[in-house]
């Protein structure tokens, strides 16, 4: 009973190591890119790597290898690119279809930056109002996308490679130093 317990224990923990070292070097192949994007687009680069990191499976869902589609972008009417089906919310739904990572990264931004219901977002870079208003304006139909995106930012300390307005102070000693 101890060796099937300390078996369990090993799987278990080699799943969950697995995971995390997945995520990680999810992170260190695609921070630039998310930063880069940020810098052109104002989209935090917390909430694009916590979007890619849900929506792609830190890079090892099926649309992600098979359509290099890194934030579960669907066709939409005005999509004129290659197309994949899969079933999603619904069975055979049409999601867009990228020769790279780095389409998906720039249709990502586009995406967001294009659309009315996203605008509000661009008067902040914080990445809780960011995931909020992402949940708010429908980007996914999970309740708990925000949460979701929170946590992921939070437990990989992705608001590290945010911009962020930055405040100096000075202090000033009249005489002389102790």
């Amino acid at each position: 009973m101890k060796a099937i317990n300390s078996l369990l224990f090993f799987l278990l923990f080699s799943v969950l190591s697995f995971s995390q070292n997945k995520t990680l070097d999810y992170i260190g192949k695609y921070k630039s890119l998310a930063i880069e994007e940020m810098k052109l687009y104002n989209i935090p680069a917390s909430i694009k790597l916590a979007q890619a990191i849900l929506e792609s499976a830190s890079g090892t869902s099926k649309l992600s290898k098979n359509a290099n589609n890194h934030f579960g972008i669907k066709c939409h009417n005005s999509w004129e690119g290659e197309k994949i089906f899969i079933d999603d919310d619904e069975k055979n739904e049409c999601f867009r279809k990228y020769d790279s990572d780095i389409e998906s990264y720039r249709d990502h931004s586009i995406f967001l930056s294009s659309r009315g219901r996203y605008s509000k977002l661009f008067d902040n870079n914080d990445y809780k109002k960011w995931a909020s208003g992402l949940k708010k304006a429908g980007y996914a139909t999970n309740k708990e996308y925000d949460k979701l995106l929170i946590k992921l930012i939070k437990k990989y300390n992705l608001d590290d490679f945010d911009l962020k307005k930055r405040s100096f102070s000075f202090a000033y000693y009249y005489g002389f130093p102790f």
